[in-house]
């Protein structure tokens, strides 16, 4: 969706994903736009007003003053906590910011699958509200909107790991393109967290194209299959098993 920094946001419920910890947010973007006289909201909730009301509480990401991203959070009555970005984001590149709160409600800020910033003081949930994407929630009174476009805004009531997170920067980043079909395998699963000690996979002998979203994470590894003529399934043990095109052919007997 591509937001024009004049009046354009996006605002949604949020159901009790927000009312405990753990926590991620994901939010994939670009932008040109250059905020050295203010900043801009890339999602908001809460109680935003001009002055950040902190009697109830809010979360805010926001396109700083230096063109980098800022996270600012606050409980009802409490002390804002603050997450700084590392990298520049108004080049016109799609990058990712990603949010994660631990169940003791520690915070880290990553962008494009890298740890950027951490904030070891307890951030408490925040009570279901709408949440604000492009925006500060306050509508037209607001002078603060993001200007560029944003793909994909993702929550998890779960802690997204560091090698999730950066699995999920490089599906989206690179289109794994002329991939082995045991690779988009591995891809798709790294993607999804399936511990590597559960894994039982054949080297493929087909190559694929760009990934394009089918849907799930299991309908990519049977499209993987498929184009292999081989197969998958999960075993008795738990382990995700993939023969290559070649299984059929192999025989004890």
């Amino acid at each position: 969706v591509l937001f024009d920094r004049v009046d354009d946001s996006v605002a949604a419920p949020v159901s009790a994903a927000f009312a405990a910890d753990p926590l991620t947010i994901e939010i994939w973007y670009k932008t040109t736009a250059d905020c050295a006289a203010g900043y801009d909201f890339l999602m908001a909730q809460g109680r935003i007003t001009a002055g950040f009301d902190i009697s109830g509480g809010y979360l805010a990401i926001a396109q700083w003053t230096d063109n980098k991203i800022l996270v600012e959070i606050c409980t009802a009555g409490g002390t804002p906590v603050n997450l700084t970005g590392t990298s520049t984001i108004n080049d016109g590149a799609t990058h990712q910011m990603v949010l994660s709160i631990t169940a003791a409600g520690a915070a880290a800020l990553y962008g494009d699958g890298a740890s950027q910033d951490t904030d070891t003081a307890a951030v408490a949930a925040l009570a279901p509200t709408t949440v604000t994407v492009a925006g500060s929630g306050l509508g037209p009174t607001s002078t603060r909107f993001f200007g560029g476009t944003v793909t994909e805004v993702l929550f998890w009531d779960s802690q997204l790991s560091t090698a999730r997170i950066l699995a999920h920067y490089n599906a989206g980043a690179a289109p794994w393109d002329n991939q082995l079909t045991s690779a988009r395998i591995t891809a798709v699963l790294d993607m999804v967290g399936w511990p590597s000690a559960l894994r039982d996979l054949d080297t493929g002998v087909s190559t694929m194209d760009s990934y394009t979203d089918i849907g799930s994470a299991l309908a990519a590894i049977y499209q993987a299959a498929d184009t292999e003529g081989g197969a998958v399934w999960v075993t008795a043990a738990g382990n995700l098993w993939f023969g290559n095109r070649r299984w059929r052919d192999t025989t004890t007997h």
